[in-house]
């Protein structure tokens, strides 16, 4: 059963990009030093600091929250370089028209899905972070990342999300009322 997300926020496509650019560089490459290999995105009403270090050098980004869900937008999102990777390369921003609010959006959600298993045993629990491009009247591109009950780390925050594989899903159009499919 997949819930509604547990966090939910948009932010600006172009900012976004340029945080992860500038952090990357100094994210871990160390397979062996797992909490620090990775670049991670601290997240509050107002603001997402983008965070990565290598025990040698640190970086931050910080990127506006432009809108956000009405649950409290508080926590923290784990992402790999492959994962960066992979955001930079569907997600691109065109010029920007020069107002305040950009025109190219991304909407990052974390979601939980519990599986209900046999009476005796707990339910499994999984995280997926989704990052959709909301700049036009449609969404467009839409990668998810599910992680395994097993890797999600549980603190005070929100889930932590170590993530494992992405689905890419373009969007398709729902079906317009009245029209019968041929």
């Amino acid at each position: 059963m997949l819930s509604p997300s547990i966090m939910s926020f948009t932010v600006g496509t172009k900012d976004f990009r340029q945080a992860l650019r500038a952090v990357s560089p100094h994210a871990c490459r160390d397979s062996d030093l797992p909490m620090i290999n990775r670049i991670r995105c601290y997240v509050d009403v107002e603001n997402v600091t983008v965070a990565a270090t290598d025990r040698f050098s640190a970086a931050l980004g910080l990127v506006s929250v432009w809108d956000s869900s009405d649950t409290p937008v508080v926590g923290h999102i784990d992402l790999s370089l492959p994962d960066v990777a992979m955001i930079l390369a569907v997600f691109t921003a065109g010029k920007d028209n020069g107002v305040d609010e950009p025109e190219w959006q991304l909407q990052i959600e974390l979601l939980e899905k519990r599986t209900v298993t046999a009476s005796d045993s707990p339910d499994v629990v999984s995280h997926a972070v989704r990052v959709t491009d909301v700049s036009g009247l449609i969404p467009g591109e839409v990668l998810e990342r599910w992680s395994p009950g097993d890797r999600v780390e549980l603190g005070p925050l929100p889930p932590n999300v170590v993530v494992e594989y992405w689905i890419a899903r373009p969007w398709t159009p729902p079906l317009a009322a009245g029209r019968d499919a041929a």
